[in-house]
């Protein structure tokens, strides 16, 4: 009986070592291969692109209204006086500060050219609806 118990013993023993120690303590860690480490590069260089902060077109806005803008964020902005030192083009102006800050021309590729018309339709756009006041009426109902 007692090697019966010997060997139970020696059993559990041997089972609990392969379950709960770490099989590798003997183990020499493998170098990486030049493949993972050429896919960590790319996977680096592609991230380090999409979050990089380079902007090549930017929206004209100027200083005194960029001034206003900096605080757009925060629950102290004051889209009126915005509005006031804009003459009426805050809209106009907030669109432009959230293309130059999350980069939405390089982002999405927009070519440069195409923007400055999209701008100009816009900014005719909405000359004709402050000087008809068909946008402020549809507020004003």
């Amino acid at each position: 009986m007692s090697y019966e118990v010997k060997s139970s013993e020696l059993q559990v023993r041997e089972w609990l070592t392969a379950t709960f120690t770490r099989q590798n303590a003997g183990k020499k860690r493998e170098k990486p291969k030049f493949k993972s480490v050429a896919n960590a590069i790319r996977t680096g260089i592609f991230f380090d692109k999409l979050f990089r902060k380079q902007q090549s077109v930017q929206c004209p806005i100027p200083p005194e209204i960029a001034e206003l803008l900096r605080e757009i964020n925060s629950w102290s902005f004051n889209p009126f006086q915005l509005n006031e030192v804009s003459e009426g083009h805050a809209l106009k102006y907030v669109g432009f500060e959230l293309f130059n800050r999350y980069g939405f021309m390089d982002r999405f590729k927009v070519c440069s050219n195409l923007m400055k018309s999209w701008f100009v339709y816009l900014f005719k756009l909405d000359e004709a609806e402050t000087a008809t006041g068909t946008h402020q009426v549809a507020h004003h109902r």
